[in-house]
């Protein structure tokens, strides 16, 4: 798994899984961790989710693309942070934008919601997990299968 930092506001880390045949053009899965490996250690984003799983059972048919919130943030305060990560993935590599899926765990449940909300063209489902939202945005989700 791969370690990048894209520099948007400031900078962005994460972690980039791609399987083998990096050509053709694959569903995308942004999974957003929770409070608990918020830090400046990629380390930390591999204690649960995707991150942990991908090295032992590989994901063949999909990216994933992992960040890592920066200390003193929560996800919901880095919408554009995010948009401009996804942006950039979607340059840099082959990426099936009709099958971008977002996932995440508590924290990253609750991001998982509002960036679904502020960019609910992106995404063609959302899976968060332990996470809630803002139910007056609710209605910005309806297209996206959750």
């Amino acid at each position: 798994m791969a370690q990048r930092k894209v520099f948007v506001k400031g900078f962005l880390p994460h972690l980039l899984y791609e399987p083998e045949d990096q050509r053709r053009a694959l569903p995308l899965m942004l999974f957003l961790h929770g409070a608990a490996e918020t830090g400046l250690d990629l380390d930390r984003v591999k204690r649960h989710g995707p991150p942990k799983v991908v090295p032992r059972t590989p994901l063949p048919f999909f990216r994933v693309i992992s960040p890592q919130c920066p200390p003193g943030f929560h996800w919901v305060q880095l919408l554009d942070d995010l948009h401009a990560l996804l942006e950039d993935a979607f340059e840099r590599y082959p990426v099936d934008q009709t099958r971008v899926y977002l996932t995440g765990l508590s924290m990253g449940g609750y991001g998982s919601w509002y960036l679904a909300s502020a960019y609910p063209e992106l995404f063609a489902a959302l899976v968060p997990i332990c996470g809630g939202g803002d139910p007056d945005e609710a209605c910005a989700l309806k297209d996206i299968p959750t």
